[in-house]
């Protein structure tokens, strides 16, 4: 059965489906974070038709809003279609202009880094929210999924100069150790910032490293990865 909600903010009434009982998400009328109530905490009250607030119509004015899912749009999709050629293109012609990936510039990688890190963060709270609880407000998104991308950028940083700043041996089991580390501290920033459960807030984290991992190997410079600064 549907929970009827009010919310807090606006205080418009509306229906949530009934698994996402105990669960917080934005009111579809104001964005506001809210409390979904347990389905035990459901007070149903059966009043006569003719005691409810009514129009001019003599319609209802209380008929609750219905929460409905928010999918992709075409223009968001054509959107991210076409940045993501372009992005790809660029690390083509970048392997194409650079054959020795020890020569590759490293700050021209840390500046990849940093632009795509907000692309990437949006692309994976967009691909990995649920539906049916909406989305935040365009303002509270850019903010939440950016928090992300510069945790992400720092979890990197730190992947890169650890192993050498703590005088590491240079091996496979260091760097996938610091690797897996970085991983579980990189999985905090979206379970705090985009509220998602600690499994997908690791999801959405890995869906930045996949991304980045798949271009430095289209870009023909993925040794990069396991070299250890000195």
């Amino acid at each position: 059965m549907p929970i009827h909600v009010i919310c807090t903010g606006c205080h418009k009434r509306f229906t949530a489906p009934d698994h996402f009982s105990g669960k917080r998400g934005p009111c579809p009328q104001c964005k506001t974070i809210i409390l979904i109530p347990l389905l035990e905490d459901q007070l149903v009250i059966h009043e006569p038709e003719d005691a409810q607030a009514k129009g001019g119509d003599g319609r209802s004015v209380l008929k609750p809003l219905r929460w409905k899912p928010e999918g992709f749009s075409r223009l968001q999709i054509a959107m991210a279609t076409v940045g993501t050629l372009f992005v790809i293109l660029i690390a083509i012609l970048l392997r194409l202009t650079n054959e020795d990936p020890a020569t590759f510039p490293r700050g021209l990688l840390a500046a990849g880094l940093v632009l795509l890190a907000l692309p990437i963060s949006i692309g994976g709270y967009l691909f990995l929210r649920e539906e049916e609880m909406g989305t935040f407000s365009r303002r509270a998104m850019l903010i939440r999924t950016g928090i992300c991308a510069i945790a992400y950028c720092l979890v990197w940083l730190i992947y890169a100069f650890l192993p050498g700043f703590m005088d590491m041996a240079d091996s496979p089991v260091i760097h996938v150790a610091v690797g897996a580390i970085c991983l579980l501290l990189a999985g905090i920033a979206p379970w705090a910032a985009l509220e998602f459960d600690y499994t997908n807030g690791l999801l959405h984290c890995g869906f930045h490293v996949v991304v980045t991992v798949t271009l430095c190997f289209i870009m023909g410079v993925h040794q990069l990865l396991w070299i250890t600064p000195a």
